[in-house]
Formats: structure tokens, C-alpha cells, sequence
């Protein structure tokens, strides 16, 4: 996580970057064989999905090859994280661990 941590340090800023949030299986330690890894990318400021997935593409993808982990990573503003009461979002508050 901390090589993700770090790559995607570098791609958005220090001002944007938030960090990563571990949730769901690995997080609550259910995970079994061929489970993904979730984990929720914070930024700063107003966040379109599909923009920062493809924005991602390119250090999420050779990281998972190299892991063997099938990473799921879902970005969402620090503001929403925070504060919405979004049932998932709840749930990853209340589960999720800082992922580096």
C-alpha cells in the first residue's frame, strides 16, 4: 500500500491527495483467497468518478499486476467522506483503516 500511497502522492499533489482508506474485507480481516483489496482514494475539492478513475489507470494497474491483488479503488472528496450519510459511506467510515 505504501508504493500506491506514494505513486498516487505524486500524481495528485500534496494539496489534493487525502490518502487511502482501507474498507471492506481486509478491513474488517474477512478476506479470503481472490478477495480485492477496497480502498477509497480521498482528495480535496470537488471529484468526478470516471475522470480520477482513468486519471489512475496508469499507476493503479502495474501495481496490482506486480501485487497480484486486484485493487478497487473508488475516489471520493474528503468533504463527502467526512460528512455524507450515504449508507456506504457510513460503513466505510466505520470500518475503513488508513491504508499507508
Amino acid at each position: 500500500m505504501r508504493h500506491l500511497d506514494g505513486e498516487l502522492r505524486g500524481l495528485y499533489g500534496e494539496e489534493r491527495y487525502g490518502g487511502l482508506i482501507l474498507y471492506g474485507s481486509y478491513a474488517r480481516g474477512e478476506a479470503e483467497a481472490g478477495s480485492d483489496v477496497d480502498l477509497l482514494l480521498l482528495l480535496e475539492g470537488e471529484v468526478d468518478p470516471v475522470r480520477e478513475l482513468i486519471r489512475m489507470e496508469d499507476v493503479k494497474w502495474p501495481l496490482a499486476l506486480e501485487s497480484g491483488y486486484a485493487l478497487s479503488v473508488l475516489p471520493v472528496s474528503i468533504r463527502s467522506y467526512h460528512s455524507s450519510e450515504e449508507p456506504f459511506l457510513w460503513s466505510a467510515r466505520m470500518e475503513g483503516i488508513p491504508a499507508a
